[in-house]
């Protein structure tokens, strides 16, 4: 990926460690120590299980990656990547991306799935690398992450920032790596005619300056957010206009990736003379970016199929049952969405069986929580009719409320279907 004169490979001696404190004073204009990760500290966590990757020109460390392991909220082991840099002179090589590779490499070694870390989402260069290159995701807005910092490329603004996901066993990942050529990027043209839509109005000032006029909660398959394509360039001569961006950018971030919205695109490219730049969102995008099915093992699966066959014919308490076994068995990721199938079984149980409608709408509403933010193929099965049919029963229910329960008609219960 980077030129053949440069090599990646972990640090090893002392003095390796001291040079990448170095590359951090000059990549990110650090002129206190008190800002810089030390030595020592990189050292300790390399031995224990994080890794510290230079670039090499020669003897010269023209580029460091830093990360560790860390855990998700719900308890997964991943790999927490803090920081990447590479100096001015070097970029535009590669040497960001052949870092990652070997990043990627590490982390399959060590068994895991999932590689985090932030950066600011004004940032049009890091988009590109992060999301259009790497395949990384975004759904997790940070407000100030770092409060005021002091280096020279943050300074007067909230360090607001995207936490990505980089699921490095999903196919949009594996794509990337295959060693096949890249598919072509798509382009604004062809992302609206598929049905996207421009959630902000962007203005070009006299400068040249891209200005935010105003943005609209649309909701559609894919919405597109415009950010500025040089950023630095807007923090260096109008820092009230670098403010603009990044409050405004903050409501809309927040906005859709509350209604289940996730970052999987971006779309740079010029038009009558402006380089204009574009995250691409959609809704209810599974968070690894494939069938995780592949990734149930045997007990699992037939815990699933098994909870699938009770559930259509009538048995939901003993669906529940089999689906539980399913859950105890699968991976973390699936778990929320196999607990979403256990609660719409357990609802139907609550009103078919114990006639108890406050209970059903309970369990109903917490199994469309979860079940609405995963794909509708996961894990094989057509969930668009099945969750829209939980909707519809769920009103019903609600209607009725618990006097009339015995008039709820069990055909409303939607059949789980597999795909072909």
């Amino acid at each position: 990926m980077g030129g053949s004169e440069i090599v990646i490979r972990p640090l090893e001696s002392i003095e390796e460690f001291r040079r990448a404190e170095d590359v951090q004073r000059e990549v990110w204009g650090m002129e206190s120590d008190a800002d810089i990760v030390p030595a020592h500290l990189l050292l300790t966590a390399q031995k224990n299980g994080g890794l510290v990757l230079g670039a090499f020109d020669g003897e010269r460390m023209v580029g460091y990656l830093f990360g560790f392991l860390g855990r998700t909220p719900d308890g997964r082991i991943k790999h927490c990547s803090h920081q990447m840099g590479v100096l001015a002179q070097y970029r535009g090589r590669g040497i960001g991306e052949a870092l990652k590779a070997r990043q990627r490499e590490f982390v399959l070694q060590q068994g895991l799935d999932l590689v985090t870390w932030t950066y600011d989402p004004l940032e049009s260069v890091n988009a590109h690398l992060n999301i259009a290159k790497l395949g990384a995701i975004c759904r997790t807005y940070l407000r100030n992450v770092y409060g005021e910092l002091r280096d020279e490329l943050n300074a007067g603004l909230p360090t607001d920032r995207f936490q990505v996901e980089w699921w490095v066993r999903s196919p949009r990942v594996e794509a990337r790596f295959s060693g096949a050529p890249p598919p072509p990027r798509p382009t604004l043209e062809e992302v609206l005619a598929a049905g996207g839509h421009i959630a902000n109005e962007v203005y070009f000032d006299d400068a040249g300056l891209p200005e935010p006029v105003a943005w609209e909660p649309v909701q559609a398959s894919k919405v597109l957010v415009e950010i500025p394509a040089a950023f630095r360039q807007i923090k260096a001569k109008n820092m009230n206009l670098a403010r603009d961006w990044r409050f405004l950018t903050r409501a809309i971030f927040e906005t859709y990736f509350d209604d289940g919205y996730t970052v999987v695109d971006f779309i740079s490219q010029v038009e009558n003379g402006q380089r204009r730049s574009f995250y691409v969102l959609e809704p209810n995008v599974n968070p690894a970016q494939a069938d995780p099915s592949a990734h149930l093992d045997a007990r699992a699966r037939e815990g699933l199929e098994t909870g699938v066959h009770l559930y259509n014919a009538g048995e939901f308490w003993k669906s529940h049952e089999a689906l539980e076994e399913a859950w105890l068995e699968a991976p973390s990721d699936v778990r929320p969405f196999l607990q979403g199938l256990i609660q719409a079984a357990a609802a139907f149980h609550k009103c078919l069986v114990q006639k108890n409608a406050v209970g059903a709408v309970k369990l109903l509403t917490r199994s469309l929580n979860k079940l609405t933010r995963y794909r509708d193929d996961y894990l094989g099965l057509d969930m668009a009719p099945f969750k829209l049919g939980l909707s519809r029963c769920w009103r019903r229910i609600i209607e009725l409320g618990q006097h009339h329960i015995d008039e709820f008609d069990p055909n409303l219960v939607p059949t789980l279907r597999w795909l072909e």
